[in-house]
């Protein structure tokens, strides 16, 4: 963040990995990309995603992922020359299939080493700071929280393979973005995990961009989405802007001027899909927040970030005015309707997940 920007009102699209990091990838919404939940949808073939573009453009590609969620069967295999799962049950993460930051940070630096001065994107993806909450001798011993055991060891794997593009000469002209594809609940509003809710607590994320282009030390404050990295990055590297994307460039912030105002859309349809419960899906405008689901909330985040204060009945005006526009997002993104249809599982997925 020192020798970079940071935005510290970030948004996730989603509260869930494998929707999240559709998103990500593709600068459109669950409802464009297909992705609702994890493992039982596949990013739709007819959206492009980041690693496609940069490979058309001529890029070496890479990807080093840490849990099933993000796997090739999922579409998130598009567009890699690489694509190195390595995935593993372990006893000591409860039998998940996951594998560590350190063997992810291994597999990257490897790769890295080996690219030269040739073009290259990068993604190296780590799982750690997820439920269930294991970190390694000796961020178990330093800190009370196993979560921020978690986080801690997660960072000192990223500082790893920064240090690799450093001692390659590469850091000055590779782009680094580093971001979370969404928050944990850790309680708050009862949720101890992630998944099922839309407070802050799990759609608040990280995001900070170093390298060319981007000036050293800045924060910028304004609201912005995940939806909104793979424009900002395609700009950065020097290639056109994709159209009719729901992201936005973010390269105007960069230079210190105010963002083209954007409202944000999040949902989790992790209840509706798997509890027979409500859809909830959220709409961002500014400071202020609407969440439907079978009621709504409306909360001004400016004057209440713990989302305790729920202001729908006394504002009755902004509340009609937010949930007429989050319906109109909503049909314009899937005009047939929205139905979230879940993808058969394969045999070969059925024995991951068990």
């Amino acid at each position: 963040a020192a020798r970079g920007t940071r935005f510290d009102q970030a948004q996730s699209a989603v509260p869930l990995t494998g929707p999240s990091h559709a998103t990500l990838f593709t600068g459109t919404y669950p409802p464009v990309h297909g992705v609702r939940d994890n493992v039982r949808f596949a990013i739709d073939p007819a959206v492009t995603t980041l690693a496609e573009r940069l490979r058309r453009a001529g890029y070496e590609t890479g990807a080093f992922v840490a849990s099933f969620p993000v796997a090739a069967a999922f579409g998130f295999g598009r567009g890699f020359d690489t694509f190195d799962e390595g995935l593993h049950p372990s006893a000591e993460l409860g039998g998940v299939a996951e594998r560590p930051a350190n063997e992810v940070a291994d597999a990257a630096i490897t790769w890295l080493s080996a690219r030269e001065n040739r073009p290259f994107f990068a993604w190296v993806h780590f799982f750690d700071p997820h439920q269930p909450y294991h970190p390694p001798a000796p961020y178990r011993d330093r800190f009370t929280a196993p979560y921020d055991g978690e986080v801690a060891f997660a960072d000192s794997q990223l500082g790893r393979v920064l240090e690799a593009l450093r001692s390659a000469h590469r850091e000055n002209d590779t782009i680094v973005v580093v971001l979370s594809d969404h928050g944990e609940g850790l309680g708050d509003h009862g949720e101890s995990a992630h998944g099922l809710l839309l407070y802050e607590s799990t759609l608040h994320v990280p995001l900070v961009l170093a390298g060319p282009g981007v000036p050293a030390g800045l924060v910028v404050h304004e609201r912005v989405g995940t939806v909104d990295v793979l424009p900002t990055v395609m700009r950065l590297a020097g290639h056109p802007t994709p159209t009719g994307l729901a992201g936005r460039d973010l390269g105007t912030a960069l230079k210190g001027r105010a963002l083209r105002s954007q409202p944000l859309y999040a949902e989790s349809l992790y209840g509706r899909l798997n509890c027979r419960w409500a859809a909830l899906r959220a709409w961002t405008d500014g400071d202020w927040k609407l969440v439907e689901g079978k009621g709504a909330s409306l909360f001004d985040l400016a004057q209440d970030p713990g989302e305790l204060q729920d202001r729908a009945g006394e504002d009755s005006e902004r509340h009609g005015t937010f949930s007429q526009a989050l319906h109109r997002a909503v049909n314009a993104m899937a005009p047939g309707g929205d139905r979230a249809r879940a993808r058969p599982i394969g045999a070969a997925e059925a024995v991951a997940l068990r």
